[in-house]
C-alpha cells in the first residue's frame, strides 16, 4: 500500500500510519460539511476536497 500523505493546517506533511482506521473515521464523524480533525498534533480541515483525496486514495490501495 502507498503511504497517504496529507498536509495539516500549517503546511506541515503528516504520513496517516492507519489509512483504513482514518478514512473509516472520517466519513463517519466527519461525512459531510467542513470541519477539524486532530491527529497526533496535527490539525486538518475536513471538507469535500480532503475527503475526495482520501476516497481515491482507498481506492487506489485496496
Amino acid at each position: 500500500m502507498n503511504k497517504l500523505i496529507l498536509t495539516d493546517r500549517n503546511g506541515v506533511d503528516y504520513e496517516i500510519k492507519n489509512p483504513q482506521r482514518f478514512s473509516d473515521h472520517i466519513f463517519r464523524v466527519h461525512a459531510s460539511g467542513s470541519s477539524i480533525h486532530e491527529e497526533e498534533g496535527h490539525y486538518f480541515v475536513v471538507n469535500d476536497e480532503l475527503r475526495e483525496k482520501i476516497r481515491n486514495f482507498m481506492s487506489e490501495n485496496n
